[in-house]
């Protein structure tokens, strides 16, 4: 995850919540700003991020797709 200015933000709490079964996955951010959540099943999400100092991120109807 990256701030406004593009900078890295380590340590965000990434969750993602399904919209068809309410089944929840959730994951921390690396030093990088990078993040997995394994073993996603396909469907549609809410995803929210939440960082100290940082307005909470909510996105919805977010589609994850079998690759």
């Amino acid at each position: 995850m990256t701030d406004p200015a593009s900078a890295m933000v380590p340590g965000a709490v990434v969750v993602a919540k399904s919209s068809e079964n309410g089944s929840v996955s959730q994951t921390t951010t690396t030093a990088t700003g990078n993040f997995t959540l394994t073993a996603l099943p396909a469907g549609v999400y809410e995803v929210s991020v939440e960082a100290p100092g940082f307005k909470k991120y909510i996105g919805t109807d977010t589609q994850v797709q079998v690759a």
